[in-house]
């Protein structure tokens, strides 16, 4: 026999220890002390109330989310911590509780809003059961504040639409630099011509003014999608905002104080030093136009570490950040405006007074540097713009940004060019022949091979479109290579590079130009690649 087995229970020696754990939990379940201690223990507000909806208890979580003493509450209507407007959603909840039971369900979840002590309104989750006991009926409310849950939702959801929206934006971008194209080099071929008089000179000077907005405009387009081009390189913040302060002191109302704030961290992150200006003087002036009486503008700088299970942003990776802080003291957002700020030609200014491009710009700046961008305001009490860049590690790779001394006319070497777009192809041929190069034309990838195994042998230079129909530049570039490895090439679009080129540019296989581009640029980059430089 086996001394270590346990002693065998029958049936009726089950029965009764059934009966004495019965007994023990209900007078456990009874005792009010123990009660309160379970509520106070969990995480999550607990409201009890009577049968009429009056509150006879509240846990510590309940008290602090809503704001109330203890004495202050109990006995009132649970529709006190409920906003009028939703008392329907409480009481269509409360209904189907009864419905529930009824059917030997536990109880019934409803997403509502509950009220402060001070009448603010945030977002809840209640879950109501109902339990009889002592003759009487009772509800429970297990409360749970969604306020967290909620802001992470909609970021999201803003993160997503502003991601949507930038699609559009960049490919009417390049659209739209297509366009500026001829319009800009035809009229700096005008403008050269001896033949035309002065007053067309007037015009023609006005026609390429406005084709320079223009493509200014495109690159705000192109930020915001994050595809304009940004040429990085060490940049110290504090530094950087040092100078910039003295700048915004020279150029913002006297009665706007300027404080920068920041600890004793080397905030190096890798950054194009003209796009931060362009992010922070915009933020800078958009405080500018909420203190309209003045007040306090304030920079703060801090390193803080990402941890990988709570980061600010959902997909932020872990590790070292720069966070800079933009505070204003002005009038603030209003709540209908806050989640649409960084959305392109949203503006709450008059139309004579801003396009709403500004923020959206700082936005695709941010993003294009991996970083990330947020904004809390409360309407009426100012602004806190929250910029997160990551540190710069020593893995990082960066092109100098450097400038060549450039002939200003060809020689006479065969370049071909490669362009889908005949407006843009014309414009193209007729500049580069009037510098001197002589030029041959294809309208795509495939067209461009072609030509390259007839005459190879005297093409100096390509100069090809990326994204272009039956073969794209990219392709275009590793087909030649495999025929001439030295190729030289220069690759122009609307669009920015990609990876794989990006890769060849740093690598300095080919050379980059961004559209609109102008004669200047376009005869100092041709130079630049024909020279290997």
């Amino acid at each position: 026999m086996n001394t270590n087995s346990p002693p065998t229970l029958n049936k009726q020696d089950l029965i009764e220890e059934q009966v004495v754990y019965k007994e023990v939990s209900n007078a456990f379940l009874s005792n009010e002390v123990m009660f309160q201690c379970l509520a106070e223990a969990v995480q999550d507000a607990i409201i009890l109330t009577d049968g009429d909806g009056k509150i006879i208890f509240l846990n510590k979580v309940a008290r602090a989310i809503y704001g109330y003493q203890e004495t202050e509450i109990i006995g009132k209507s649970v529709a006190t911590l409920i906003p009028k407007q939703h008392l329907h959603d409480y009481k269509k909840g409360y209904k189907s509780v009864q419905t529930s039971m009824s059917q030997g369900n536990v109880g019934q979840r409803i997403q509502t809003s509950g009220m402060k002590k001070d009448g603010t309104e945030f977002p809840v989750e209640i879950s109501i059961s109902t339990c009889n006991s002592n003759g009487g009926r009772y509800h429970y409310l297990t409360v749970r504040d969604m306020s967290e849950i909620k802001e992470v939702q909609q970021r999201a959801l803003l993160q997503d639409r502003l991601a949507a929206v930038g699609q559009l934006a960049a490919g009417i971008a390049h659209d739209f630099n297509n366009l500026l194209v001829p319009i800009t080099l035809y009229s700096e071929i005008l403008l050269n011509d001896p033949d035309v008089k002065p007053k067309a000179q007037k015009h023609l000077n006005t026609i390429l003014s406005q084709a320079k907005r223009a493509a200014t405009l495109t690159q705000q387009f192109l930020d915001f999608s994050r595809k304009g081009i940004i040429e990085p390189k060490p940049l110290n913040l504090l530094d950087f905002l040092i100078e910039l302060i003295e700048l915004l002191k020279r150029t913002l109302p006297e009665n706007i104080q300027l404080s920068l704030a920041s600890g004793s961290h080397e905030y190096i992150v890798n950054a194009d030093p003209v796009r931060m200006q362009q992010v922070f003087l915009n933020l800078a002036l958009n405080a500018r136009d909420a203190l309209p009486k003045g007040g306090e503008l304030q920079f703060e700088l801090a390193c803080l570490r990402v941890e990988e299970d709570k980061p600010p942003f959902r997909d932020m990776s872990p590790g070292l950040w720069v966070r800079i802080k933009v505070i204003d003291d002005g009038e603030g957002i209003h709540p209908n405006h806050l989640s649409h700020i960084f959305e392109p030609f949203f503006t709450t200014k008059p139309p004579s007074e801003g396009t709403g491009l500004g923020l959206s710009q700082v936005y695709g700046i941010i993003k294009q540097h991996g970083g990330y961008i947020d904004v809390r305001s409360m309407w009426g009490s100012g602004t806190e713009f929250i910029i997160y860049l990551p540190v710069l590690s020593e893995n990082n790779q960066y092109r100098p940004n450097g400038e060549g001394n450039y002939k200003n006319a060809g020689g006479g070497e065969t370049i071909l060019l490669v362009e889908d777009d005949l407006s843009v192809q014309h414009a193209l041929h007729d500049i580069l022949t009037a510098v001197n190069y002589n030029v041959l034309v294809a309208d795509n990838g495939q067209d461009a091979m072609t030509i390259f195994h007839h005459r190879g042998e005297e093409i100096d230079l390509i100069i090809s479109d990326i994204v272009m129909p039956k073969m794209g530049g990219t392709a275009l570039l590793r087909s030649l290579q495999e025929i001439k490895p030295a190729v030289k090439m220069v690759l122009i679009s609307g669009y920015p590079l990609g990876d794989e080129p990006k890769k060849l540019l740093d690598n300095g296989q080919l050379t980059w130009i961004q559209k609109p581009v102008d004669t200047r640029t376009l005869i100092h980059t041709i130079r630049k690649a024909l020279n290997g430089e």
